[in-house]
């Protein structure tokens, strides 16, 4: 099988996104083989990594790969097993989304995970919460739409 490779850029209308993640696909837990997108048009960034987890995350680090993004669809659904502090610091988003259900089994999002983000002034959006969350990027306006 043919895998994308880190670094690997793809246009996209108006945008581009690059592969950041995985590194590898021989991680043991298969969440960390998610691949991960950093999105770019010429006004916003958006990085959504799937489920990623730490491993992951660490590995983009030490990459030294462009993380940073306006907006952080914040990996594995928000479990305590994503969204490091180190690498929050990185990704450095104003907005991050949590896809998540009202009920599920996990716990998700956890609240490590919450108390992270709100240690960084991050501007959580939730699904559980707000139905579809759409983001319109504009040259001068980042705009957002809930479900409800």
């Amino acid at each position: 099988p043919v895998h994308p490779q880190v670094g690997d850029t793809y246009i996209l209308g108006n945008a581009s996104f690059t592969v950041v993640c995985p590194d590898r696909y021989d991680y043991e837990e298969e969440n960390n083989r998610s691949l991960g997108i950093r999105l770019t048009d010429s006004s916003h960034s958006f990085l959504i990594l799937g489920d990623a987890q730490s491993k992951s995350e660490s590995a983009m680090l030490n990459e030294n790969l462009e993380l940073s993004a306006d907006v952080y669809m914040v990996s594995h659904h928000g479990s305590a097993s994503s969204s490091t502090e180190k690498f929050l610091r990185a990704v450095h988003p104003a907005f991050a989304v949590i896809s998540v259900g009202a009920d599920n089994d996990y716990g998700h999002p956890a609240q490590k995970t919450l108390s992270r983000l709100e240690a960084q002034d991050i501007q959580i959006l939730r699904t559980d919460l707000s139905g579809t969350i759409t983001a319109y990027s504009t040259p001068d306006t980042l705009t957002w739409s809930t479900g409800r």
